[in-house]
């Protein structure tokens, strides 16, 4: 399990963008899926407004968050879409940004803006099995990992 990240630059000045490659493995050697994995450049990174290329959207989905983990930077914007056919009251007590979207149904769509880095656990009230993750960065490098 491979994630690339590209990388423009590195510490010293000259230096030359390249991928990193990095496996993310447990103790017992197996890979670990959707782990986020995050770099942060000795000379800083470039300036200018962190964008990833995905979408900011976190979808309640087959009673469950589609993606499992997000990562977004600071300071976005994220979609939560109720594609299911049910209700669904998602929250958040964790202390980078708690929230609670009232309920709302099918085909309806909250967002919530984060503005402080950290992991956001999600949940929902009706459906005690739904648990979803945001991870809010300040860095331009960051991935999350693969199956």
């Amino acid at each position: 399990m491979l994630v690339l990240v590209l990388l423009a630059a590195l510490a010293a000045p000259g230096a030359r963008a390249a991928d990193l490659q990095v496996a993310v493995h447990t103790a017992r050697g197996q890979p670990v899926r959707d782990a986020v994995v995050t770099y942060y450049p000795r000379g800083g990174a470039a300036p200018g407004p962190v964008r990833f290329d995905w979408p900011y959207r976190m979808a309640q989905q087959n009673l469950q968050f589609d993606p499992f983990v997000l990562v977004v930077p600071v300071g976005s914007t994220v979609a939560f879409p109720n594609r299911d056919t049910v209700r669904h009251q998602v929250y958040s007590f964790s202390p980078a940004h708690p929230f609670e979207l009232k309920l709302y149904g099918r085909d309806q769509t909250r967002t919530v803006r984060f503005d402080r880095v950290g992991v956001i656990a999600l949940g929902c009230n009706i459906h005690d099995s739904m648990v979803g993750f945001i991870k809010v960065v300040d860095t331009p490098y960051a991935a999350k990992t693969d199956a």
